[in-house]
C-alpha cells in the first residue's frame, strides 16, 4: 500500500479530514469535537510520530510529539542529507547514500535538552562557511544509541559516511552517541539563525542555546515550516 502524501501541518483532527477528503471515508475514531488536549493524552509521542511517518511530509502539531534543534557542521549535513550543499561540494554525496531514506548521525553523548526519540529533529548547520548558520530542515528521530564507537559502527555503518576513525573523534570518555534518523524534509528556503532567534524570543522570549541538542517549542518549530517554504 502506497502511503498518502499530505504536505502541510496541523493537529490530528486537521490530518483526518485531509485523509477523509482523499478517500471518501472519515475514519471511525475521528470525532471532530474532541480538544486538541485529549487527542494529545490519547496519542502519545510513539503514535504521532507513525503519523507523521506514514503521511510524510504532514506535521501533527499540538500531539506531544517533541522537536529539538540539532547542530551540524555543513560537511555532514551535506554528505548525509543535504543535496543543495552537497551540489557546491567538489565531490557530490554518494548516490546509494543518496537514495536512503534513513541515516545515522554520531555525536558527543550528552544529556543536555533532555534530547528523546522519537522526536522531530530541527537540523542547524553551524559554521560561517557555505550554509552554515542556517536552520537546514527537519528529520524524525527513530532512536538514540550510545555506545562504544566500534559497536556503533559496526551497527550503524551501512547507514552513515563514517569511518571508525572518524566515530572515535566524537567520542567521549570511550562513549559515542548515534541519531538515527529518517523522513528529512529540506527547507526550501533555509532560515537564518538570526531570524530563528528572532522568532524564539517573539514567541516564547528565550534565548537560544546551540552548544548542544536543544528543545524547541513547537509553535517556533510551525513557523520556521512557514517562512521555510
Amino acid at each position: 500500500m502506497t502511503a498518502l502524501v499530505l504536505p502541510g501541518m496541523g493537529t490530528a483532527m486537521d490530518l483526518a479530514a485531509k485523509v477523509a477528503h482523499l478517500t471518501g471515508h472519515l475514519p471511525t475514531d475521528a470525532q471532530p469535537d474532541l480538544s486538541s488536549n485529549v487527542i494529545a493524552k490519547a496519542l502519545g509521542s510513539t503514535a504521532v510520530a507513525d503519523l507523521e511517518r506514514t503521511f510524510h511530509p504532514f506535521h501533527v502539531l499540538g500531539a506531544g510529539l517533541p522537536t529539538f534543534c540539532v547542530p551540524i557542521k555543513p560537511y555532514w549535513a551535506s554528505a548525509l542529507f543535504d543535496t543543495e550543499l552537497s551540489s557546491s561540494q567538489l565531490f557530490h554525496r554518494e548516490r546509494d547514500l543518496a537514495l536512503r531514506r534513513e541515516h545515522v548521525y554520531y555525536r558527543t553523548p550528552t544529556s543536555a535538552g533532555g534530547l528523546r526519540a522519537p522526536a522531530r529533529i530541527l537540523w542547524y548547520a553551524t559554521g560561517t562557511g557555505p550554509g552554515g548558520k542556517t536552520m537546514r530542515g527537519t528529520s524524525l528521530l527513530r532512536e538514540i544509541s550510545i555506545d562504544t564507537p566500534e559497536r556503533l559502527h559496526r551497527r550503524y555503518g551501512r547507514l552513515g559516511v563514517y569511518e571508525l576513525d572518524q566515530v572515535r573523534s566524537v567520542e567521549s570518555s570511550g562513549m559515542v552517541m548515534a541519531l538515527r534518523f529518517t523522513h528529512t524534509q529540506l527547507f526550501a528556503q533555509p532560515v537564518p539563525f538570526a531570524q530563528y532567534e528572532r522568532v524564539v524570543k517573539e514567541t516564547t522570549s528565550k534565548s537560544v542555546a546551540v552548544a548542544g541538542p536543544q528543545p524547541v517549542d513547537e509553535r517556533v518549530f510551525a513557523t520556521l515550516c512557514r517562512l521555510a517554504r
